[in-house]
């Protein structure tokens, strides 16, 4: 027998329970019949669309509103197709609107399906309809407000404005009402000193008894580039006033959008100086306006010292104190970031061994292995079980062909990092396959890769570098290939990565897909001419066998006009016989 899909299952039900209500309608009167089965689907119909199926629930709901044409179930159509079935949405919306204009919810989605379609008109005739019900409603009127201003029927805004402006004084709603009054002045064709009178006049009304307030006005000035505006209205104000902290943030402001850092940068610390702010309260309203005032997301240097006395201010912030390091490094102080790093295992000498890791690293990117050494020593005093560190040291070990050493230390590692750091556990068991592969065991290597891979089948390093040393022995050039294949699915950029995956096409003869990737790789290496040069030859290779001479030494010849190369000179004359 076969099973009927829930879909179908769920019909049928209520194609029953339609047919039991017309059993039990007999001799009742019709209408309330129908009442009773849009009721009924109505009921279902939402439920359908709380449990997440949108067809069953479209389709109970639509049947609902046949039967008895109700102002929710048309509502809550539109709400189910907004977005999918535009057209529909917009219509079940107008008949939800239609059946009950009262209904605040209905009104909103009715208008915002007419604003998306940019009738102004239709929706300025909803929300006016609306208003006949709710006339002292503050947000229906300053929307249809903002309508009539875009529609061009100022006189109107003005008059309804004035009309509700009262009623928005000393709520939520007033902020709006003065973004309203610069828009309605804006429309009107005010000039630049009318808007400013308007807004020195709200600072002045309001700076003693509300300094937040009474900047909206100063902050309107900002949105429309008038600066000047607004040091001048400052300026006009008492000292004590002037250095209350909502202007002299909005002055902050006016000075960043100038492209003044250093009067910016002043004001900020005689704000902070003034100690009218908590050291919370300091880093709220400071830290949105640094962020701002950055150059493709680092910091510009003039803003140093207003970052410092922040951080001062927040000794036990760890986070905020680390998003300073790669700032400095940003900015190209390479002294300064180590120097800040260092200071860091100071003011957090518990749970952070990372600060210690960062520090190794950044003295074996400069091949200092003795300053790295002594730097690990004492990261090792302060967390004597972090892996992290025996890593750094194993890998030093490894540089310096001290195997055994090496491995004492990464087995070391391994049985101290906690079988849930599964990434940290994949990492070290991928040193130790380079190990063993660095002494020619390289059933141990190939072991220790699967067993990482097992820890973390994402770690990328191991899925390209164990695909490498497969297809080098040209063994299992298919599982070398998937491999690969993630590892550049994971990352697609890196050029060692695009090499690999472009060798082995080549070792399996797709010569097409090997000629793309391994271009790709020539083109993402330009700072890395070492690598590069791998990447050159073996794309040579490839052409070569694609019959491709002349531009393999096209290739060649290029890359020896800016890195000459005695192999690449060979390769050249070896192509260029294959062409005579």
């Amino acid at each position: 027998m076969r099973c009927l899909p829930f879909k179908h299952l769920s019909i049928s039900l209520v194609g029953l329970w339609v047919s039991l209500f017309s059993l039990c309608a007999q001799g009742v009167d019709v209408k309330a019949t129908d009442s009773l089965r849009a009721q009924f689907l109505f009921e279902q119909g939402m439920m359908a669309l709380h449990t997440d199926k949108p067809s069953l629930a479209y389709h109970l709901l639509s049947n609902s509103f046949f039967y008895s044409p109700s102002a929710a179930a048309a509502h809550a159509l539109a709400e189910l197709t907004q977005g999918r079935i535009s057209a529909r949405s917009y219509a079940w919306a107008q008949k939800a609107f239609e059946l009950l204009p009262s209904e605040q919810r209905y009104m909103h989605t009715y208008v915002n399906a007419l604003l998306q379609k940019q009738e102004w008109r239709e929706a300025i005739e909803a929300l006016e309809r609306y208003r006949l019900y709710a006339p002292t409603e503050v947000e229906a009127a300053m929307l249809l407000t903002e309508i009539y201003i875009v529609a061009g029927k100022v006189d109107k805004a003005e008059q309804l404005f004035e009309k509700m402006s009262p009623l928005m004084q000393d709520t939520p709603y007033e902020e709006v009402m003065h973004q309203i009054r610069f828009k309605l002045l804006q429309a009107k064709g005010a000039d630049r000193k009318e808007v400013r009178l308007y807004a020195e006049e709200l600072l002045k009304s309001q700076i003693k008894e509300n300094p937040e307030k009474s900047i909206e006005g100063l902050s309107q000035l900002l949105s429309l580039g008038d600066t000047e505006g607004v040091r001048e209205i400052l300026n006009r104000l008492s000292e004590e006033e002037r250095f209350l902290p909502p202007c002299a943030l909005i002055a902050t402001s006016a000075y960043m959008i100038e492209g003044r850092r250093t009067e910016a940068c002043n004001e900020l610390l005689r704000l902070i100086g003034s100690r009218q702010l908590s050291p919370d309260e300091l880093l709220a309203a400071i830290l949105p306006l640094l962020q701002q005032e950055t150059s493709k997301g680092v910091l510009f240097k003039e803003y140093n010292p207003v970052y410092e006395t922040l951080l001062s201010l927040h000794p036990d912030k760890y986070d905020f104190h680390a998003s300073y390091v790669p700032q400095l490094y940003a900015q190209g102080d390479t002294e300064g970031a180590v120097k800040y790093l260092y200071k860091l295992t100071q003011l957090f000498p518990k749970d952070h061994p990372e600060i210690w890791g960062a520090l190794v690293e950044e003295r074996l990117m400069k091949d200092d292995i003795a300053g790295a050494e002594h730097l690990i020593e004492e990261g090792l005093q302060q967390y004597p079980n972090d892996p992290s560190l025996i890593v750094y040291r194993g890998l030093i070990r490894t540089a310096e062909e001290k195997y055994d050493l090496a491995e004492q230390l990464f087995q070391k590692a391994l049985q101290l990092t906690p079988p849930e750091e599964r990434s940290t556990r994949a990492e070290i068991l991928s040193h130790l396959g380079d190990l063993y592969y660095a002494q020619e065991r390289e059933e141990q290597a190939f072991k220790h890769y699967e067993q990482a891979l097992v820890e973390d089948p994402k770690q990328v390093n191991v899925l390209n570098n164990y695909a490498y040393y497969l297809a080098i022995k040209g063994i299992e050039l298919e599982k070398a290939a998937r491999m690969a294949a993630q590892a550049v699915a994971l990352q697609p950029e890196a050029p060692y990565i695009l090499d690999t995956y472009g060798y082995i096409l080549y070792l399996q003869k797709n010569y097409t897909l090997a000629e793309i990737y391994l271009r790709k790789a020539i083109e993402n290496s330009a700072d890395n001419p070492q690598s590069r040069f791998t990447y050159l030859m073996h794309h040579s290779v490839v052409l070569e066998e694609m019959g491709k001479v002349g531009e393999a030494i096209e290739w060649l010849e290029k890359e020896l006009t800016t890195a000459p190369n005695e192999e690449i000179r060979v390769r050249i004359e070896h192509l260029k016989k294959l062409q005579r």
